[in-house]
């Protein structure tokens, strides 16, 4: 004999298949917790903890029990679950605020059933999307600074064709943003582009006449 206890050769030595799959969801970078029927936390993956910020001593509580107003554990997130394991179908939730170890990150949740029917598992995939969500949010600063800019401003894509204006551009050079954007636009607008292109740095461009 070598030693060792059996029971524990048993459990460490599931072979091939589970040791690969265990070692996926080990390295995954997205965040798993699986949910038994009567609501209790049994299992996590690292990327759980790491996501969430929350200790492992989570695991054996009965999720009811976590009474948070928002988060990884909010009313709503709880209600998934709750009709997830009743047999209802997958709950997606998009950008969580929650925290991490006192850092605010955004996720994206889903709450899937495990097994199939009333009486199964529920699985938790927490992504974190904190990157997305704050290029959103600089993208919807800068596109109300474009709007309420009182300088004429443009938008093009990459071969010069208007994909915006701006209300001053509308105000001072006397063209619609129907009028300037998009393919189809009006040749009125072609020639308006034109000249907008030859505008000298500084100038106040051409206006409609």
């Amino acid at each position: 004999m070598n030693g060792r206890d059996p029971e524990d050769a048993t459990v460490k030595s599931p072979g091939p298949p589970p040791t690969i799959a265990e070692a996926i969801v080990d390295r995954a970078p997205v965040g798993i917790a699986v949910v038994e029927a009567r609501g209790r936390i049994v299992w996590a993956n690292p990327a759980y903890f790491e996501t969430t910020g929350r200790d492992p001593s989570i695991l054996g509580s009965n999720f009811h029990d976590i009474l948070e107003q928002d988060g990884t554990w909010s009313a709503e997130i709880r209600a998934a679950v709750d009709a997830v394991l009743a047999g209802g179908p997958t709950v997606s939730f998009r950008s969580v605020r929650a925290r991490a170890r006192q850092t605010p990150v955004y996720l994206d949740i889903d709450v899937v059933p495990l097994t199939s029917g009333v009486g199964g598992e529920a699985l938790l995939l927490l992504r974190e999307v904190t990157d997305r969500v704050e290029d959103e949010l600089r993208a919807r600063l800068f596109y109300e600074s474009f709007r309420t800019s009182t300088n004429p401003m443009q938008l093009t894509d990459a071969t010069g064709v208007m994909i915006d204006v701006n209300p001053a551009f509308e105000r001072i050079y006397g063209y619609s943003r129907a009028e300037c954007i998009g393919s189809g636009r009006p040749q009125s607008c072609t020639s308006v582009c034109g000249a907008i292109w030859s505008i000298p740095s500084g100038d106040t461009g051409p206006e409609r006449s």
